[in-house]
């Protein structure tokens, strides 16, 4: 009985035996297995933030051109714009008017040598620096613009001041023409008379602002320059408020004439409808 019992067990043993030996390789290749799986995991992991890593600075890069070129194209659209601008207005010499418009070509070329660079660069810490000197370096909008504005509005008031000094010659000939025929054109007369004192205020105002805004140049960063010019720029917008005022009362003036000339031309019609 012990005997057979011996022999299960040394049975069961060797059993045991033969089938730890055929599990153990197989344990030996899935750790295997598992190594070399976990190594590439590894290597695609770095890969792919390798490939994030410049995908973002593409687009970083991408979005800082774009920026860059989006506020030089405006500010060529604005120049370009301010050339028709100068080019039409009738006060100007043409030496003054040559003047301004070289100093914008100037910028216009600069800015567009500009474009180029940003649009080639790929260093975003060149691209920020390039990108902050379109507003450091090209103050279209802090000079330019509003210098061209004023001096286009001058030239405009001007023009009106001229053609009112034609209307007021006209009116003082009507005037004259019914205190003729014993009309009393007191009235008429203090009208004209401030007609003819707002036109030439007027027209003086823009002769000021002219001489004033027109050597105006870019302050560059200077920071005693610009507050000249914003200065200077203040007075005359402050003078063409005068000005337009001026002209405002002006036409109030014409009309009161007007009324007056219409009356007398009316009391005639009458009175030869009554004979």
């Amino acid at each position: 009985m012990k005997n057979k019992m011996n022999k299960k067990i040394v049975a069961f043993a060797g059993g045991a035996v033969i089938s730890l030996s055929l599990v153990s390789p197989s344990f030996g290749q899935t750790n295997t297995s598992v190594n070399v799986n976990a190594g590439t995991a590894t290597t695609t992991t770095r890969q792919l933030r390798e490939q994030n890593r410049v995908n973002n600075l593409a687009n970083k890069v991408k979005n800082t051109q774009s920026k860059g070129d989006l506020e030089i194209t405006n500010r060529i659209d604005s120049l370009n714009k301010l050339i028709a601008r100068i080019q039409e207005m009738k006060k100007l010499s043409d030496s003054e008017k040559s003047g301004l418009i070289s100093n914008i070509q100037t910028v216009l070329t600069d800015l567009t040598t500009l474009k180029t660079k940003i649009d080639s660069d790929t260093s975003t810490t060149t691209l920020k620096t390039e990108v902050k000197s379109i507003t450091a370096d090209y103050r279209v909008y802090a000079l330019v613009l509003p210098q061209i504005s004023l001096l286009s509005a001058s030239d405009r008031i001007d023009i009106i001041a001229s053609e009112m000094q034609t209307l007021s010659a006209k009116l003082q000939t009507r005037i004259s023409d019914a205190q003729g025929k014993g009309v009393n054109v007191t009235a008429a007369s203090n009208s004209l008379n401030d007609l003819n004192a707002k036109i030439a205020d007027a027209s003086s105002q823009a002769k000021i602002i002219n001489q004033d805004v027109l050597t105006l140049t870019p302050d560059g960063g200077d920071k005693t320059k610009e507050a000249s010019n914003t200065a200077a720029l203040k007075d005359a917008r402050a003078k063409l408020k005068i000005a337009n005022s001026d002209l405002k009362t002006a036409r109030q003036d014409v009309d009161s004439i007007v009324k007056v000339i219409k009356s007398v031309k009316e009391n005639n019609t009458a009175s030869s409808t009554a004979q």
